[in-house]
């Protein structure tokens, strides 16, 4: 197969075109053509060191490496106890992100079966190569227990609506029953609305900090990066929800 290494860190040229052997799909993974690899932020931190060197995910990689974290592609292979894909299964997938495994910027990708999810009908492959690592994301900010825990009838500020995680979290938040305020440029305005966010704030001509505390007036808790801690830290205050008894904590968090 073909696929595309790096053997130093640096800048994109260290990159190669390389012709090798097919990887085996082990006990419990999937081995996938892939049709369209998707490009994350990620890559180009792994291929230059900065993951390296931020402690990011991985402190280092095996070299030579393959990068890439997102595919769309069809399932060529199956290793023991694997039973919920089969040859010819269209998916999409994410790497292991561990350094040591070869990522999507391959014509095979060779993934645990727990990272392999059935490609939505809608999509197409290069459409669908970029949901994996972006919708995930989103998802977990939002409602894994430990992280975002949001339930129905909630708020939630979403800065970068308009990018790939955030547009991901506005339809995921809206899916979910949660409120929603997200922040975009003048020319994203009309498309953040079309996601469904409740309102949609253009950060070059409003205050945002003034917007969001008149749509919230009791309060908002945000924790949303380097924007959102400034705006907090301008005069919004943290608004903890009660939690019924026996409920976890962190289902009751706003951000």
């Amino acid at each position: 197969m073909r696929a595309m290494f790096f053997d130093r860190y640096g800048e994109p040229d260290v990159l190669h075109l390389r012709d090798v052997p097919v990887p085996q799909p082990q006990d419990g993974e999937v081995l996938i053509r892939v049709g369209y690899a998707g490009v994350n932020p990620a890559d180009s931190k792994a291929r230059s060191g900065q993951s390296a060197r931020g402690g990011y995910r991985y402190r280092d990689v095996n070299f030579p490496f393959v990068t890439g974290m997102d595919a769309a592609g069809v399932v060529e292979r199956t290793g023991p106890n694997v039973t919920d894909f089969r040859q010819g299964d269209r998916v999409i997938t994410w790497s292991e992100a561990d350094g040591k495994t070869w990522g999507s910027y391959a014509d095979f990708m060779r993934v645990s079966a727990r990272h392999v999810s059935p490609m939505p009908k809608s999509l197409n492959f290069a459409q669908a190569a970029a949901v994996p690592v972006a919708s995930l994301t989103a998802f977990q900010a939002l409602f894994h227990a430990e992280k975002g825990g949001m339930i129905p009838g909630q708020k939630v500020l979403i800065h970068g609506a308009s990018g790939g995680v955030g547009s991901f979290a506005v339809q995921l938040a809206k899916s979910g029953g949660v409120l929603v305020a997200a922040t975009c440029g003048t020319a994203n305005v009309a498309y953040v609305r079309t996601l469904g966010a409740d309102r949609v704030i253009d950060y070059k001509t409003e205050d945002v900090s003034r917007a969001v505390r008149d749509w919230s007036t009791e309060g908002f808790g945000c924790r949303a990066g380097r924007r959102g801690t400034r705006y907090c830290a301008s005069g919004l205050r943290h608004a903890p929800a009660r939690r019924p008894p026996g409920q976890h904590p962190h289902r009751n968090r706003r951000w």
